[in-house]
């Protein structure tokens, strides 16, 4: 199955907001390639929680990304097991608001660019409610937009727990990423908390989207059909909350 008809039959199996009509319209038919191949794809950590997904050696996954980590110059962890590392931002002092991480990330756009040039399908999973997250991952949205590329991005929202500034922060991030992506998948680490047992380290349960996103990742590409990598990214969501860029919800 070529790409064109792996995002059709999304579609055509109720998941049209999961993969809506701005991801086929006009301009981006033009680089649709006839299959995915090795490093087309990207998967992309976006701010602390890169610390989660890439600390470890990444599953095999085929066609091969890249794997690819965006942070703030003053969170740097060269430790990563990752393609390519991205700082943004200047100083010693880490960005104090989201906007001072997007001013940031604005500033490394070409950084930016370069390190997603090419790619055609990119997995994005970003916490959100920091400033770091929340503020670069719209940038890196517009960047894999203008270049072409389709993005399923997987948002983590803080506990209630960590007040209603990072609340407003992730809410604010949501809705600046909702035009610029192709799939908006937002589960709040408050749901996976309810999903483990009491004697749950928070360790662990801060492990479980990343976890649960690597194993979508790694199903949607050895997927033969779309019916299948539909149900694994729904699996992550369900009963969560499933937010598209049209603004519908299930």
């Amino acid at each position: 199955m070529d790409r064109r008809q792996f995002v059709r039959q999304f579609g055509g199996l109720g998941a049209c907001a999961a993969w809506p009509a701005a991801a086929m319209a006009g301009p981006r038919e033009e680089f649709m390639t006839e299959t995915l191949a090795e490093w087309n794809t990207a998967v992309i950590a976006v701010g602390g929680i890169q610390r989660a997904v890439f600390e470890e050696p990444p599953p095999k996954l085929t066609p091969r990304p890249r794997f690819i980590a965006i942070n703030t110059r003053q969170r740097t962890n060269y430790r990563l097991c990752v393609d390519r590392y991205l700082e943004v931002g200047e100083g010693a002092e880490a960005p104090a608001t989201m906007d001072d991480a997007m001013q940031g990330a604005r500033a490394a756009v070409r950084s930016i660019e370069d390190a997603v040039r090419g790619v055609e399908l990119a997995f994005v999973i970003v916490g959100l409610g920091g400033a770091a997250g929340s503020g670069i991952a719209p940038v890196l949205a517009e960047v894999l937009r203008r270049q072409g590329a389709l993005s399923v991005v997987h948002a983590v929202l803080p506990f209630e727990w960590e007040g209603a500034r990072r609340a407003c922060n992730a809410d604010r991030a949501l809705r600046m990423l909702s035009p610029k992506v192709d799939a908006l998948i937002a589960v709040s680490n408050d749901r996976w908390a309810e999903q483990a047992c009491d004697e749950t380290p928070l360790s662990a349960v801060l492990a479980m989207a990343p976890q649960a996103f690597w194993a979508a990742c790694g199903r949607t590409l050895a997927c033969p059909d779309a019916r299948a990598a539909v149900q694994d990214w729904r699996t992550i969501a369900e009963p969560l909350q499933f937010l598209f860029p049209t603004g519908a919800s299930g």
